[in-house]
């Protein structure tokens, strides 16, 4: 049976959505029926029928874009989310055509003429524009070519129990505070204590655990130790073996898990355990409680430490009964201990080591791996080497790969809420309320429909708070409700969200231009209190941009001022945006009849401007849902908001909503 429209543009709807790009599926009758062409019919129905495959090679290349392969998949992933974009602005572009088409109809049912012209004008310019499309399509399809899996990048690194104590620096108190919970007890409930120790990866988790682990006062407490690395290829069969054979101290040739998990009971009954779990990402909760069989029998007082990525992970390996221990990032002067422990004698004296141990923000990998490329350098060398080009290839070879498997960890649907967040400023020294971000993400449409009884907001909520959970966020020192991105999490988000999300600040390049990448869909900036032309320039040869924002959001009693020029000429030319936020800019008192060209446009920020009239042409704006423009000196009447049609909120600053007839 032959698919009809809604079919086709669902399955393309999916697989939009599985590159980031939310888009407005067609489902309305009238639409429907002017998409009925057989020729733009045939062009979508030859694009579905290799539409899994490529989502599968899409998913694949950006894992492994830190192979030999490297800038060849990265250019074509590219290329390939180009395409996603343009065809979901094409989409766009045919709907809002049909729905200014209804409006006219609906405005005057007896005259047909503007409905007539526009119809073959909407089949001539869908047909044209997706025979484009459809060229570019088989042209990626013709360049894919699948690597074999034995090619592909995996994370194997293993870990240890023991650790040069000498070696470790910074962390004397959190292990004293680790050995007490361990020797609580109080801590002893029904069945085994579990301590959880979380953290960003890099940040020391498996170091304190080997810490407390081979501490001499722990292995006179404890009967039995053992260390099992654990990491993402989580197998219950293995781990049991693992900790079965260590215990006996001899290779088992049996890999049943019934005779594995009664010799465990057996070896452990009455005797008093401590088994280190480490680099756990598992969050299935019949495996873990498969695992818990074999261990049940353990004496009082017996422990499980966990180090992860993930909080979650923690109650399902306690059961209800866990601790949690959070990693605190490391001082300044440990970290430069670190490095200079690793880089070479000459180096330990210098100036740089204090400003590279900034760099590393508390983490101690980073310290580590800087000071050992140093080490490299022969004699003196290490002088000659930029700061910035040291700093660079450390977090490109090492510290960068080890972040990126928390990423590739999320499911699908976070990845993208993730990359986002690197629109957000990097240093923000009180951090943002996670309103911030959810607002962000419900703005740009990056969350899809929520659940019954459920608003988007609150999905959004439950998303960040499974992010936090995941350390890709961490609690403002003494505040429960700020939040902030380790900056090295910060650097991951830019490197995953590559040119689609742009920050423009701090990017000038050697001729002191802003330089913005062809590709960049989003775009933020830090508001000045004066800007400039320039700063923005390079903007006029971005083609597809969809977000223009002003950061932060909340202008909070800001006088800034914008030139003219950038809302008068260089807006207008951003034809396929849909969020534009410019609010605080009091400078701005009217919008340019040509705002009419975004018909994209949804969301319209004008709070805190100097706004004082809106222009007929917003009407024209069919799908523009949200206008804010609270603290601007317009004055509405009901009369005038009524011939706002379409927008389906204006906020005043009184939050309420006006519904459009």
């Amino acid at each position: 049976m032959a698919l009809g429209v809604a079919e086709i543009a669902g399955i393309i709807g999916c697989f939009l959505q599985g590159l980031g790009v939310c888009t407005p599926i067609i489902t309305d009758k009238a639409t429907q029926a002017r998409l009925n062409d057989q020729q733009v019919r045939k062009q979508l129905m030859n694009m579905v029928h290799s539409m899994s495959t490529i989502t599968d090679l899409c998913k694949y290349s950006e894992k492994n874009q830190l192979t030999e392969e490297r800038e060849r998949q990265e250019g074509w992933l590219n290329r390939l989310k180009d395409l996603a974009y343009d065809l979901d602005d094409l989409l766009d572009e045919f709907n809002t055509i049909m729905i200014r088409s209804e409006s006219l109809e609906i405005c005057s049912p007896t005259s047909h003429t503007a409905l007539n012209v526009l119809c073959p004008k909407v089949d001539n310019t869908m047909s044209s524009k997706m025979e484009e499309i459809s060229v570019r399509w088989a042209l990626l399809s013709s360049q894919f070519k699948m690597i074999d899996g034995e090619s592909r990048s995996k994370h194997s690194d293993s870990s240890i129990s023991t650790v040069e104590e000498s070696d470790v620096y910074g962390r004397e108190e959190e292990k004293r505070s680790l050995i007490k919970l361990l020797f609580d007890s109080n801590q002893d409930g029904d069945g085994m204590s579990v301590i959880s120790i979380v953290g960003m990866g890099g940040i020391g988790k498996t170091t304190l655990a080997q810490l407390v682990y081979n501490d001499t006062s722990v292995k006179e407490k404890f009967e039995e130790r053992v260390w099992v690395y654990v990491s993402q290829e989580f197998s219950v069969e293995s781990i049991t073996k693992s900790i079965y054979e260590k215990i006996m101290r001899t290779n088992s040739s049996s890999n049943d898990l019934n005779t594995l998990q009664e010799g465990l009971r057996e070896t452990l009954a009455k005797r008093k355990f401590l088994i280190v779990l480490d680099d756990v990402w598992n969050r299935n909760i019949r495996t873990w409680e498969n695992l818990r069989i074999g261990l049940r029998t353990g004496g009082p007082g017996s422990r499980i430490i966990v180090t992860t990525r993930d909080e979650a992970v923690a109650s399902l390996v306690g059961s209800g009964h866990y601790l949690t221990h959070r990693m605190n990032i490391l001082t300044d002067e440990n970290c430069r201990k670190i490095l200079t422990h690793y880089a070479p004698m000459s180096f330990k004296e210098s100036d740089v080591a204090s400003r590279l141990a900034k760099k590393c923000k508390g983490v101690p990998l980073a310290a580590m791996v800087l000071g050992g490329n140093l080490r490299l350098k022969e004699g003196k060398r290490w002088e000659s080497a930029s700061e910035s080009g040291a700093w660079d290839h450390a977090m490109e070879t090492h510290i960068l790969p080890v972040l990126q498997l928390s990423y590739y960890d999320l499911p699908t649907h976070l990845r993208n809420l993730f990359a986002s967040c690197s629109l957000f400023p990097k240093e923000q020294e009180h951090g943002f309320d996670k309103k911030e971000f959810v607002d962000l993400w419900m703005r740009e449409g990056f969350l899809e429909y929520p659940r019954k009884n459920q608003s988007r907001e609150e999905l959004g909520i439950e998303y960040f708070d499974e992010l936090l959970l995941r350390s890709f966020f961490q609690h403002v020192n003494g505040s429960d409700t700020k939040f902030v991105m380790h900056d090295h999490m910060h650097a991951l988000a830019e490197s995953v969200g590559g040119r689609i999300y742009y920050y423009l600040n701090e990017k000038i390049d050697a001729m002191q231009e802003y330089q913005v990448p062809q590709g960049t869909r989003y775009c933020s900036f830090l508001r000045q209190e004066k800007e400039t032309f320039e700063k923005f320039k390079g903007l006029s040869n971005v083609k597809g941009l969809r977000s223009f924002v002003a950061m932060p959001i909340e202008s909070h009693g800001s006088h800034s001022s914008l030139p003219d020029k950038i809302l008068n000429e260089l807006v207008p030319q951003m034809l396929t945006l849909r969020v534009l936020s410019l609010s605080g800019y009091k400078s701005i008192t009217k919008l340019p009849d040509d705002i009419c060209k975004l018909f994209h446009l949804r969301y319209l920020n004008l709070s805190g401007t100097g706004i004082s009239t809106l222009p007929n042409s917003l009407n024209d704006l069919v799908n523009l849902h949200s206008l804010l423009i609270q603290d601007c000196p317009l004055q509405f009447s009901k009369e005038d908001l009524n011939q706002v049609r379409f927008i389906a909120e204006i906020n005043l600053g009184l939050r309420t909503k006006h519904r459009t007839q």
